[in-house]
């Protein structure tokens, strides 16, 4: 399981969805994950990562590129998400290129991760799918606050968040850019998409 899986939004807008997850197992591929970790981390700013980050440590945008590569070490997790997806398949292809022989799992509509699979020639090692969300759906918030909490899976950023920057942006306290950023600075991993949220954050302020 993971947690970039549960992602909303239609099929349209989750075509600029695509995450990365460097994933060493423990007692089996950490010894000696933390270079591969940076070269990962330099994978994805050279091709254009909307975002990326270190659970452990935190994301592009609360450390910066430097401090992130500095702190990278055996065990770290790595994610990014890309907003194109050809910027997603040239990544795809030099991590295969790399060879790190660490995991790496890709999230995204079956079509789209199919197709980087295909033009980087790997295949699908393990599927698995979300099958959205069971029992009282009545109780949930608005699909477009949806799209955005779910772009989040540690669900660090939070209903009253997205509802409060709206505002602020409707009112013309903030711009929908600076508020994309706010929201995506909490998402500590990094798989919070600003370039998607912010179109979603426009939409919700009736911009």
């Amino acid at each position: 399981m993971t947690h970039s899986l549960h992602r909303r939004g239609s099929t349209e807008d989750l075509r600029e969805e695509i995450v990365f997850i460097f994933a060493p197992a423990k007692g089996i591929t950490e010894r000696g994950s933390g270079p591969k970790a940076k070269k990962f981390l330099e994978i994805m700013k050279a091709r254009g990562a909307a975002h990326y980050g270190d659970d452990l440590t935190g994301n592009v945008l609360t450390l910066g590129h430097s401090r992130l590569v500095a702190a990278a070490h055996d065990i770290t997790n790595i994610h990014a998400v890309f907003a194109d997806v050809e910027k997603a398949t040239e990544a795809f292809q030099d991590i295969v290129e790399e060879d790190m022989g660490v995991s790496v799992v890709v999230t995204g509509l079956f079509d789209v991760v199919h197709q980087c699979c295909q033009r980087t020639g790997t295949g699908f090692h393990t599927i698995e799918h979300s099958m959205g969300i069971w029992g009282r759906t009545e109780q949930l918030p608005s699909e477009q606050v949806l799209e955005i909490v779910t772009m989040c899976g540690h669900g660090l950023v939070s209903v009253n968040l997205v509802d409060q920057v709206a505002r602020d942006v409707r009112v013309g306290r903030t711009t929908a850019q600076e508020a994309t950023y706010e929201m995506a600075r909490q998402c500590m991993c990094g798989i919070f998409n600003p370039v998607r949220a912010e179109k979603v954050l426009r939409r919700l302020a009736g911009e």
